[in-house]
């Protein structure tokens, strides 16, 4: 099998991908969640944005809530789903 082998070379060298970038979005329960990726020369994460339905909700929720007593307020934030976590990133 060896023997039916052309001559030359066995294994070529091959270049690095240019660094490269790309946006995926998802629709969830509670909003469109996006992620950002950038890969550097040699194929590896660089940078990932991560923007979770979180980030834009909380931007509403004060209009839910500003004139309502405060025992709402928790009934408001869960119907949200809101996380603290989901937007300090």
């Amino acid at each position: 099998m060896l023997a039916g082998l052309p001559d030359g070379r066995l294994r070529t060298e091959c270049r690095p991908p240019p660094p490269k970038q790309g946006l995926g979005w998802a629709e969830t329960p509670r909003g469109t969640a996006y992620y950002a990726v950038h890969l550097d020369a040699d194929g590896r994460l660089a940078r990932v944005k991560i923007k979770s339905p979180s980030f834009s909700n909380w931007r509403v929720f004060p209009y839910t809530v500003h004139d309502s007593n405060m025992m709402d307020y928790a009934i408001n934030e869960a119907s949200f789903g809101l996380t603290v976590a989901g937007c300090d990133r």
